[in-house]
């Protein structure tokens, strides 16, 4: 198989030198071929020049796109921060009510995270969610900072602990708002 770069860098391939190094050697050593060998470098060298010159401009074209688009990034992190620290709050608000535990091993649940893959040992914090998988603390909570859903079976968390909530302690959902305008008004006119 053949040096195919050649073909697909033509642009390129008239900088290579492919000629036998004896050849090479012997135009040096000839003395007639001066002038000739003197417009060749010259021409090379403007070559070279435009080259780098288009390196140069790209290079310098690459690097003001990467600014733009750190700018960019960080300015809509900006935005984001606010959101993303209610979103926080709520999910440690949350995780404060799905309890750690320790594992025991012939215990019921898993016997591995299914998040990081390393079966539970003896002693390992735990986490069951309410659909009853279980996870080291550490990963599901990671986990949960980024979706709020059971990694295995993909059910709403947040859900699934107030479903819960409701069957342990007898109350209606509708109960629970905090609007009055989900009742209507209760004024009488």
């Amino acid at each position: 198989m053949g040096n195919c770069l050649a073909y697909f860098l033509s642009d390129q391939h008239d900088h290579d030198d492919t000629s036998p190094l004896g050849a090479i050697s012997q135009s040096s050593s000839s003395s007639g071929n001066n002038s000739a060998s003197t417009a060749e470098n010259s021409s090379r060298t403007s070559r070279d020049d435009r080259r780098l010159n288009r390196t140069t401009a790209s290079s310098s074209y690459v690097n003001e796109l990467y600014v733009n688009a750190t700018e960019r990034d960080t300015s809509a992190e900006l935005q984001l921060a606010g959101i993303n620290d209610a979103k926080r709050a709520r999910v440690l608000g949350l995780l404060e009510q799905i309890p750690a535990d320790i594992y025991n091993e012939g215990g019921k649940g898993d016997i591995e995270c299914a998040i990081c893959m390393v079966e539970f040992e003896d002693g390992d914090r735990i986490r069951y969610l309410p659909c009853l998988h279980s996870y080291h603390v550490s990963c599901i909570d990671d986990w949960l900072l980024r979706s709020f859903t059971c990694p295995s079976c993909l059910e709403p968390v947040d859900s699934a602990i107030l479903s819960s909530f409701t069957t342990q302690s007898d109350v209606n959902l509708a109960s629970l708002s905090c609007s009055p305008a989900t009742h209507g008004s209760k004024e009488s006119a």
